[in-house]
């Protein structure tokens, strides 16, 4: 279960935090962004993440990824994990992510899709508005 998310956008114009790309040593690294297979939650794809600094879990779509920050296994006997790294969910093959559940808080679900219907919100955020308008 994940308690603690962070958004980062995909484009450096976006965020200067966003995930790398490209190759490193000779090789791709791995990277969030959902692969072209059918999967349950279409443009969303879970991953473990090996980074310089330890394992990620992340949740990918194709406009941004999400960072999982806080995070607890309820099917086993683990300590929680706090912060950035986490090693209670190991997400390395492409049979993993496929067998995640997703599921949201309903009210807060709710309230983004009462503003995003707002013909008053005219962006979500005053950075980078020009990647916003609608």
């Amino acid at each position: 279960m994940a308690n603690t998310v962070e958004a980062y956008g995909r484009t450096k114009h976006v965020d200067v935090h966003r995930e790398t790309f490209g190759k490193e040593k000779g090789a791709s690294i791995t990277t969030s962004i959902p692969p072209p297979i059918d999967t349950m939650y279409p443009d969303i794809w879970p991953v473990s993440l090996q980074r310089s600094d330890g394992v990620k879990l992340v949740i990918g779509t194709q406009v941004s990824n999400i960072l999982i920050t806080s995070n607890i296994r309820m099917d086993t006997k683990m300590k929680p994990c706090i912060g950035s790294k986490c090693m209670s969910f190991q997400l390395t093959t492409t049979a993993d992510p496929m067998s995640i559940k997703i599921y949201l808080d309903s009210t807060f679900l709710q309230e983004g899709l009462v503003m995003l219907a707002s013909p008053q919100t005219s962006c979500m955020s005053s950075s980078n508005i020009i990647y916003q308008l609608r």
